[in-house]
């Protein structure tokens, strides 16, 4: 074999090794920018209305958080027990984020669901809604008629205006937020809503968190909404693209090189020879 075409064979070589590299390398750029890039969710096209929904916290709030909840759900009670009392500390009491409560009774699973959201809805209307609230969830193996007579009077509840609102309002604005439940396509609780609070005082939802799930996965939702997840400075989708185009002019770059160092070992091999 000549040296010119033993140098053509080292370049052939060469350029193949470069194009295997490459296509290695944009593999690993897509992998990385799918990695980084968040996952569509399916969110509402509209603006989540507050009007007439259980509200905590600071209204100058910059997020809010619609939970739609069910007193005989029991994933809800342990959310209600173990990490509300968390997400209480560490954003509603710190200003942070406007908590909306909305009702979702399941009646199909959970008989004694309607009525205790009555009287959630009712106690709300007279200022009473956490206690009475927070009592449904940790009494939940009691739910029925003797706990839904005992609470009002435990927490000092107008009897007369809660007898009227149970029989009237309560029950259309239950089913108004079970109505609400269903054209946002919720099919269980709990169910979380996380997004903006617009100037009109309505939700723009960013992100929904269902079911059971782990305080870190609660709180990485509410921090992605407070503040957009940076990396280096730049946000996730800059950071994918910025590596592609990277990768991209790194094995162009390399190409070249050995491209004008083969060219120059054939001229050297032809002069010599």
């Amino acid at each position: 074999m000549t040296p010119t075409s033993s140098s053509a064979s080292s370049g052939a070589f060469r350029l193949a090794f470069d194009f295997l590299v490459g296509v290695v390398l944009l593999v690993a750029g897509i992998v990385v920018i799918i990695k980084l890039i968040p996952p569509p969710l399916h969110l509402p096209a509209e603006p989540i209305s507050l009007a007439e929904a259980a509200v905590e916290g600071a209204q100058s709030a910059r997020v809010a958080v619609v939970e739609f909840t069910d007193y005989q759900c029991p994933i809800c009670a342990d959310f209600e027990r173990q990490i509300k009392p968390v997400v209480r500390r560490g954003y509603i009491d710190t200003g942070q984020v406007l908590w909306a409560v909305r009702n979702f009774p399941l009646e199909s699973k959970h008989p004694q669901a309607f009525k205790a959201a009555t009287l959630a809805e009712c106690a709300r209307r007279q200022n009473h809604f956490q206690p009475i609230a927070a009592a449904l969830f940790e009494r939940q193996q009691s739910l029925g008629e003797a706990l839904f007579l005992q609470l009002p009077h435990e927490f000092g509840l107008d009897q007369a205006r809660l007898d009227e609102c149970v029989a009237h309002d309560a029950q259309k604005r239950v089913r108004a937020d079970l109505v609400l439940a269903q054209d946002l396509e919720i099919s269980g609780t709990p169910t979380f809503l996380v997004g903006l609070i617009q100037p009109d005082h309505r939700v723009s939802v960013k992100a929904v968190v269902r079911g059971g799930f782990p305080l870190s996965s609660f709180r990485q939702a509410l921090d992605d909404t407070l503040r957009p997840k940076w990396y280096l400075g730049w946000p996730a989708p800059t950071v994918g693209i910025s590596l592609g185009v990277a990768i991209a002019a790194t094995i162009i770059h390399i190409s070249r090189r050995r491209r004008r160092g083969g060219a120059s070992s054939e001229q050297r091999h032809q002069v010599g020879g």
